[in-house]
């Protein structure tokens, strides 16, 4: 899938993050949404085009940059299972949704709305509605 509009891919994301602090507390820009917590699973296939990257949300999660940040790069050139099967490497130019396990709502990351002492905060728009 090529991103549309300003939707960042994998690697455009993990550039645009690496450089804050760490331990900064990491949101979505809707809904008082953030990133699941480190190492649960926040990143899968993306429902709506299996070759894609979600990253999973939940409503005050606890997201430290640096957990995401680290997870991000892990993803690169791992292999994640798609929803209804299949394999799919995932690379720096693989484009990354925002979604749930079962959702594909059409929403991508396109920048950094707010970036304080404690926390960044994720803008994103609809893409694909």
């Amino acid at each position: 899938m090529i991103a549309m509009g300003n939707q960042m891919n994998l690697g455009q994301i993990i550039d645009l993050l690496d450089g804050h602090e760490i331990e900064k507390k990491v949101w979505f820009d809707f809904a008082n949404f953030a990133p699941y917590g480190p190492r649960s699973g926040v990143l899968r296939s993306y429902r709506g085009h299996y070759e894609d990257l979600a990253i999973g949300y939940e409503a005050y999660a606890e997201c430290r940059l640096g957990d995401l940040v680290a997870e991000l790069k892990d993803a690169v050139g791992k292999v994640f299972t798609g929803y209804k099967g299949g394999y799919y490497r995932m690379e720096r130019d693989t484009t990354v949704w925002v979604a749930r396990y079962n959702e594909s709502g059409g929403t991508g990351i396109v920048g950094i709305a707010h970036s304080d002492d404690y926390r960044v905060i994720l803008h994103t728009e609809m893409i694909d509605p």
